[in-house]
């Protein structure tokens, strides 16, 4: 019942919101990017939505789009055209709508490089740049890495990590086609050879527990790194997620169990602490971490919560890997965890 009355006020909010926006849009044709400035950033506001998503709507809908929302101030005096105001209408109605600014836009920006996203993709996070920095400061620059990433998405933590080690290649590994399409576009645009990347579809339950199975021929190889950012949110936290995520992102991405009607409460603990995924992986890791390589193998995870951190520490064979540390965000809360091969 209370998904169904969320949904219902997003709706009812996206109503609203599009007529309001409309109104606004017929009188930016004409009108200097100063004005437009002022009545986009109050019409944000009115929306509850951040003013200063004012400059990059009106960057994005100018033609051609400025490289930086901060560039419309340079262009003050210009006056909009009848497709630019048009643009920056449609632009406008979206966001005040609730859709994230990602969206709008069609991309993101994540450890200092642009990548595409769409509605297929969940938005990268800065948070989770932690990933990034942990394994940037476990080897040299120009180790030639082999890299994992399981639940590629954008594959922005795979090409921002082959961005920091040149010499480094690596697999994305997705469940859906259409996000492995953006990650292929991403690493073709973000990469000096995009042959250092290659995607390819595949579902983490299906990970290889032993040398015996049968896997996509991408995985028959062990891995240096493991990055993984997996669908980790738990049932009982459904309540707290943002509605614009909630309506917009996409939830096999997002929660370790997909919701289906009411919020239950799972009569087994460790479901509701969102490890499924944690667990596909702590059963492959000896068959997908490299122990006999010059560089010491590292499984980089994002995580959630505290309790979440500690339960996924527990989670892996220590035979195998052994507990490096927990990586916390820029507000102090616990973002990963990090495990060094035990060999």
């Amino acid at each position: 019942m209370e998904m169904r009355l969320r949904n219902a006020l997003v709706r009812r909010v996206c109503a609203r919101n599009r007529c309001v926006s409309e109104r606004f849009g017929r009188r930016f044709h004409g009108q200097s990017v100063q004005e437009t400035l002022a009545q986009v950033r109050e019409r944000l506001q009115r929306s509850g939505v951040h003013g200063s998503d004012a400059k990059a709507l009106i960057a994005h809908a100018l033609t051609p789009k400025l490289a930086s929302s901060n560039d419309v101030f340079l262009h003050s005096d210009r006056l909009l055209t009848a497709q630019e105001g048009e643009e920056l209408t449609a632009f406008l109605d979206r966001r005040c709508s609730g859709e994230p600014l990602a969206y709008v836009l069609g991309y993101k920006e994540f450890w200092s490089l642009p990548f595409q996203v769409n509605r297929d993709t969940l938005i990268p996070r800065s948070d989770s740049e932690v990933l990034i920095e942990a394994v940037a400061s476990l080897y040299p620059r120009d180790a030639p890495l082999k890299v994992l990433d399981l639940g590629a998405g954008t594959g922005c933590l795979l090409l921002s990590t082959l961005s920091e080690f040149p010499r480094a290649t690596g697999v994305g590994v997705d469940i859906c086609p259409n996000a492995l399409q953006v990650a292929s576009a991403n690493a073709a645009a973000l990469l000096d050879d995009s042959n250092r990347a290659t995607f390819v579809r595949f579902d983490m339950a299906d990970l290889p527990k032993d040398d015996t199975a049968l896997v996509n021929n991408h995985l028959i190889q062990r891995f240096d790194v493991i990055l993984c950012n997996p669908p980790y949110i738990p049932q009982s936290e459904l309540p707290l997620v943002a509605p614009d995520v909630f309506a917009y992102e996409p939830h096999s991405a997002l929660f370790s169990e997909v919701p289906q009607g009411q919020v239950s409460s799972p009569e087994d603990p460790k479901k509701d602490l969102g490890l499924r995924f944690y667990e596909y992986l702590a059963a492959s890791v000896s068959r997908l971490l490299r122990n006999d390589g010059a560089f010491q193998g590292s499984v980089v995870l994002e995580i959630g919560s505290e309790r979440q951190a500690h339960a996924v520490r527990d989670l892996f064979p220590p035979n195998v890997v052994s507990f490096d540390r927990f990586l916390m965000d820029a507000a102090g809360k616990y973002r990963g965890v990090v495990f060094r091969s035990a060999h």
